[in-house]
């Protein structure tokens, strides 16, 4: 179950894994407190407003099936299949994405929930721009090209 901060840590990360069995809820104005530890900022930003108040004024308990259904989980998974999904998927972007991009874009969608659409757009055009020089935007062309899969330079990897 994660409750109260524990839902706090859960919805600060990147994206959401549950086991299936898996409960959340809010608690805090159950037990006199505000929407702490950043709570009122990252709800409303999952869920939307409305959905993120309904959690907070009434403190009740959700399943992963719902929690998926609103958005606070991208990845229900069955318990004893819930690591092995988790891997995967780590694998997945490992394997896939060119890890410079990776980072930069992370960063540019929380950087962007705080900005207006012209100033995110004007930022992402720059970094583009910057992306498109590099020899991963190289890399990723010749692989679509040739019918591979991409071999990014690794971060903290020398290049040659």
């Amino acid at each position: 179950m994660a409750a109260g901060g524990g839902l706090v840590l859960a919805a600060m990360a990147d994206v959401r894994f549950a086991s299936t069995e898996a409960r959340f809820t809010t608690t805090f104005l159950k037990r006199g407190l505000i929407a702490e530890h950043g709570t009122s900022w990252i709800l409303p930003r999952l869920l939307g407003p409305g959905r993120a108040l309904d959690l907070l004024f009434t403190s009740r308990m959700i399943d992963a099936a719902e929690a998926h259904r609103i958005g606070l989980v991208e990845h229900p998974a069955e318990p004893g299949e819930l690591l092995q999904r988790a891997r995967e998927y780590v694998e997945l972007i490992a394997r896939d994405a060119a890890p410079l991009t990776l980072a930069e874009s992370k960063a540019l969608v929380y950087r962007h929930l705080g900005m207006g659409y012209e100033e995110a757009l004007t930022e992402a055009d720059r970094i583009q721009w910057q992306a498109l020089a590099r020899p991963d935007a190289s890399e990723g062309a010749r692989a679509l090209m040739e019918r591979r899969a991409a071999r990014f330079e690794r971060l903290g990897t020398p290049a040659g």
